[in-house]
């Protein structure tokens, strides 16, 4: 699904590509030490923030997070990666917003929830499902889902194929997609 970025987040991308360096409106300084953190400063800006610090962020645009929810409510069952904190914090916030049920699955999840957490999303309890790739891109079956939604790009490769295998996988009765 083609996402453009508005003028002004387009600007602020264009300027930490350039500067390495972006000038926040609250007055804060985000700045990238060499090119693989210019490259992760670039995704997260992309992605709709940016982190200060290693537990800051500022949000800069709401959109994606609006588009994710829009094609989570055309499938009755879908699988939505994030690869920030931020990203799952805005995702849930508009999942409530629009009364959608989902479930959890990342880092701060431990395995008693996450095994309950898939349960009930196989046996419909959740529309969506929020993953980080990194706690669930391996060994799950999430069969009830037929979309696979990607929030933002990711840089790994083996997140993505991994990911994108847990609703196409034995067991699937259903036509799948993934969603970029």
């Amino acid at each position: 699904i083609p996402f453009e970025l508005s003028a002004k987040h387009m600007a602020q991308y264009l300027e930490m590509q350039r500067d390495a360096m972006l000038l926040l409106q609250n007055g804060a300084k985000v700045s990238a030490i060499n090119k693989a953190a210019v490259v992760t400063k670039l995704l997260q800006i992309a992605s709709g923030a940016v982190y200060s610090n290693e537990s800051e962020y500022q949000l800069l645009t709401t959109d994606r997070y609006s588009l994710v929810l829009d094609l989570v409510e055309q499938a009755p069952h879908s699988i939505v990666f994030f690869s920030w904190v931020h990203q799952r914090d805005e995702l849930i916030a508009e999942a409530k917003r629009r009364g959608i049920t989902y479930g959890l699955i990342d880092g701060s999840v431990s395995n008693k929830v996450r095994e309950e957490t898939m349960s009930m999303y196989q046996a419909g309890f959740y529309r969506t499902m929020f993953c980080h790739p990194k706690s669930a891109a391996h060994g799950l079956t999430l069969t009830r889902g037929t979309r696979t939604i990607w929030a933002s790009p990711t840089y790994n490769p083996e997140w993505f194929i991994q990911g994108n295998r847990r609703i196409y996988r034995t067991g699937q009765t259903k036509k799948t997609e993934t969603v970029l």
